[in-house]
């Protein structure tokens, strides 16, 4: 039995499932302020921790190595992006990248298992992944291209009609220069009129002063045709995701 792992269960990352678990962070304390710990309840969660992993530790195993996230469900985003801060699993539930984590044994995740939802789709359980990964790889914003950025990121903030549901992403690069350039790909679902999606963003996209800098160009496309590279080098178009770089700060992933 010693040898029955996590993924022998059924456990898998991306594994949804509901439990009252309790979170505990560390606060400081308003009345006295000294740091105390502070914790609460929480009913919903997902596993983080990787398959391979999963397959690697035993459900005796009573040591805390498994990750969990805890899944909201109040005010969900209407972007399903894998760069943003907030990632939807599904229409209404959510992850947010800051929230606390839980660490569990594996001896106890095995029996919570009467807890277990449906699976993600694929294509969710995909961008759960990459969120993941992206969360620890994300570019800040240097100095001299914030406005840009913030001008950018409010014209596609703003609602944006029968149009909301088919885009996944919109994402932005730009190379820095004194009238810097940049570039706009929109990451869409599959069944979408790509000029549609086109004509919708040149519309959005005049709205930015030129003094901030100048279109390069505009691209249109599913996840599939979204490149690694691309994903690893832009900017998601949302004022809630971008990290903004300080002058005094690092200018790396913060």
């Amino acid at each position: 039995m010693t040898d029955f792992s996590l993924f022998d269960a059924g456990w898998r990352q991306g594994s949804l499932f509901e439990a009252s678990l309790q979170i505990s962070a560390i606060v400081v304390n308003s009345e006295r302020g000294v740091p105390e710990s502070s914790s609460w309840q929480h009913g919903e969660w997902i596993v983080a921790t990787q398959d391979c992993d999963l397959s690697g530790v035993s459900v005796a195993s009573n040591e805390p190595s498994i990750e969990l996230r805890p899944v909201y469900r109040e005010n969900p985003p209407s972007d399903w992006g894998i760069r943003a801060r907030r990632l939807l699993l599904a229409d209404d539930c959510f992850l947010i990248s800051e929230s606390p984590r839980l660490t569990i044994s594996p001896a106890a995740l095995v029996n919570l298992r009467e807890g277990l939802q449906p699976a993600l789709t694929d294509g969710r359980l995909k961008a759960f992944k990459s969120w993941l990964g992206l969360r620890y790889d994300r570019p800040a914003v240097p100095p001299d291209l914030v406005n840009l950025m913030r001008a950018v990121a409010k014209i596609f903030n703003r609602p944006r009609g029968p149009l909301q549901h088919k885009i996944h992403d919109i994402l932005v690069e730009v190379e820095e220069a004194e009238h810097p350039l940049y570039g706009v790909f929109l990451v869409t679902v599959d069944d979408v009129d790509p000029e549609e999606v086109r004509t919708w963003a040149a519309g959005r996209l005049a709205e930015v002063p030129g003094d901030l800098g100048i279109l390069a160009g505009l691209e249109v496309g599913t996840r599939s045709e979204a490149s690694l590279e691309l994903l690893e080098n832009s900017y998601s178009a949302d004022l809630s995701q971008i990290t903004w770089g300080k002058p005094d700060g690092p200018q790396g992933a913060h």
